[in-house]
């Protein structure tokens, strides 16, 4: 779904450089990175009521998106997508306090890539 919307995207990750978009979808690079970022959001919701833990974890995703050059506006285009398969997993029964609380949690990944990288800036 986001390659389909945002072909460059696959560029940004090596994995995917060289397999062809037909291929994209049933490769065992997209799955092995789905994998990944399916346990990125596992331990994000196990952690939402420890701010320590959950500010840890949100600081481990941003940091490790930074060496792939992402920046907020690709986490932010991220969110339709996924709120898509959200209700799709939810039998269409998303409200909108679950859809916000979600835009939240990318806002605030997002928020902390932007710093991350402040952090990396060489003082002039």
């Amino acid at each position: 779904m986001l390659f389909a919307e945002f072909p460059q995207y696959k560029g940004i990750w090596p994995q995917f450089r060289q397999i062809p978009d037909s291929s994209l979808i049933s490769s065992d690079k997209l799955r092995s990175h789905a994998t990944v970022y399916m346990a990125g959001l596992k331990k994000i919701v196990a952690v939402l009521d420890n701010n320590n833990e959950l500010i840890e974890a949100t600081q481990r995703i941003a940091t490790s998106h930074c060496k792939w050059n992402i920046c907020k506006f690709h986490i932010e285009n991220m969110v339709p997508g996924l709120l898509e398969v959200l209700n799709l997993c939810m039998d269409g029964n998303m409200t909108p306090e679950i859809s916000h609380s979600w835009e939240t949690l990318y806002d605030i990944i997002g928020n902390m890539i932007t710093l991350q990288k402040g952090v990396r800036r060489p003082v002039i």
